[in-house]
């Protein structure tokens, strides 16, 4: 997983479950600092309707789980916050989605490999 990947879709998740996607430009960054955690960089943004909303978060990651299909993630910039229900997907060497829930809100990433 380390490098920088560049989102193909960003969809967010309510709590009971509505899916929205969307339109979404920028990278999430896994930075590999051995032992199966990473840091974890957030630089994008995404359209609500005509708004452009920045994100730009920086948090501790650590792959944990059979099969590393799951990871503990705790943002630590700008704000603290704890993440839950996170999983990998792994599609391809290529392609990867994650997810995870914050706030109520679940996050849905398609990543593609620089």
């Amino acid at each position: 997983m380390d490098g920088t990947w560049t989102i193909y879709s960003y969809t967010r998740i309510t709590g009971i479950g509505f899916k929205t996607e969307y339109p979404a430009e920028g990278t999430v960054t896994f930075e590999d600092l051995g032992n199966g955690n990473l840091k974890y960089t957030e630089d994008f943004t995404y359209k609500d309707g005509t708004n452009a909303i920045p994100m730009n978060r920086v948090g501790d990651m650590t792959i944990v789980g059979e099969q590393s299909k799951s990871f503990e993630l705790t943002f630590t910039s700008p704000t603290n916050s704890t993440t839950q229900y996170n999983t990998i997907h792994v599609v391809s060497k290529d392609d990867l989605k994650i997810e995870f829930q914050e706030n109520g809100i679940g996050h849905l990433f398609v990543l593609q490999k620089n």
